[in-house]
């Protein structure tokens, strides 16, 4: 489980803005945290673990988003 220190310093490199709070955390086979970000946007952070699968996944949804489905658009792919 990452802390929110390590979840900032991500949303900062990847987003542009660090996490100044958590909004929520949940999770079962994934930490999930809803993050308000410094420059006021609010994002989902979802962490697990690595599995090649995970690319094409967010590959998929952001097809969808794009294309009109109604689910969110992947802001950044996945890091290791």
């Amino acid at each position: 489980m990452l802390d929110d220190a390590a979840i900032s310093g991500w949303c900062a490199r990847s987003l542009g803005a660090p996490m100044t709070r958590a909004l929520f955390r949940t999770g079962h086979l994934a930490q999930v945290t809803g993050a308000e970000l410094a420059d006021g946007r609010h994002a989902v952070i979802k962490i697990r673990p690595h599995e090649p699968r995970i690319a094409g996944c967010t590959a998929v949804q952001a097809h969808l988003a794009a294309a009109g489905f109604p689910c969110p658009a992947p802001l950044a792919g996945p890091t290791k």
